[in-house]
C-alpha cells in the first residue's frame, strides 16, 4: 500500500510537471521511480542487514565460547515410577547389585549404578493424585521404556546375575549395533545390557 501510495503521489506530482522543483516528462518519471524501487532493499533483506548489526542473531552475541561451556551437560539418572520403593530397591540393590544413594521409602529411593561416579535411577511411588503419574500408563508403555546400561563383560554379568535369580526375557545376544540382554524390573520397565560404550561401537 505504501509503494502504491508514492507512486500515486509521484504521477500527480508529474503530471503538475513538479518533482521536488523539477521539470521531467511523465514518462522519465515513472522511469525514475522504477530504478529507485529496484534499488530500495526488500524488506526481507533490510531485516537481515539489522539483525546482522544487532546483538539478536547467535553469530554476532558475544561471548559464544562461554554460553558453549556454560550449556555443557551430562546425564546423571532418570527416575521412574513405581509401585513399591522397597520392592524396586531389593530388586535394583540385592539382585542388580546396585547401591542405595537415598532411601526416603517408602515414598522414594535413588539408586547409584557404576560406583561413586556413576549415574542415578531414582525410584518414585506411584501417586494416585497425580493425573501425570505411572499409575495412568499401560503395562504396554512401561514395557516400551528402556534403563540402558552398558559393561565390558555382558557373558560374565549374565552369569552372575542370573545366579542372584535374574530372570532375563532376553538372553546375550547379536544385533547389527551392539550384543545385549534384557529383563523386567518389578514395575515391567525393561532394564538393557549392552557390551562397550553405546553408540562407539557402530554398525556391522
Amino acid at each position: 500500500m505504501e509503494i502504491e501510495g508514492l507512486l500515486l503521489a509521484w504521477k500527480v506530482r508529474t503530471i503538475h510537471g513538479e518533482i521536488f522543483g523539477l521539470r521531467r516528462p511523465i514518462t522519465e518519471n515513472i522511469l525514475c521511480l522504477a530504478e529507485d524501487r529496484q534499488k530500495r532493499p526488500k524488506v526481507g533483506s533490510l531485516l537481515d542487514a539489522l539483525l546482522e548489526d544487532s546483538d539478536m542473531t547467535t553469530g554476532n552475541r558475544k561471548g559464544d565460547s562461554e554460553v558453549a561451556r556454560i550449556t555443557d551437560v551430562r546425564l546423571e539418572g532418570l527416575t521412574l515410577r513405581v509401585a513399591d520403593v522397597w520392592r524396586s530397591i531389593e530388586f535394583y540393590c540385592n539382585k542388580l547389585g546396585f547401591a542405595v544413594e537415598i532411601n526416603k521409602a517408602p515414598q522414594f529411593a535413588m539408586i547409584r549404578v557404576g560406583g561413586p561416579t556413576g549415574g542415578t535411577i531414582g525410584l518414585l511411588v506411584h501417586d494416585s493424585r497425580d493425573p501425570l503419574g505411572s499409575k495412568s500408563t499401560t503395562p504396554r508403555q512401561r514395557a516400551g521404556i528402556h534403563v540402558e546400561l552398558t559393561t565390558d563383560h555382558l557373558d560374565a554379568l549374565y552369569e552372575q546375575l542370573k545366579a542372584q535369580g535374574v530372570e532375563f526375557f532376553e538372553r546375550p545376544h547379536e544385533e547389527p549395533w551392539e550384543r545385549s540382554m534384557r529383563v523386567h524390573d518389578p514395575d515391567r520397565y525393561t532394564i538393557e545390557f549392552s557390551e562397550g560404550r553405546r553408540g562407539h561401537r557402530g554398525a556391522t
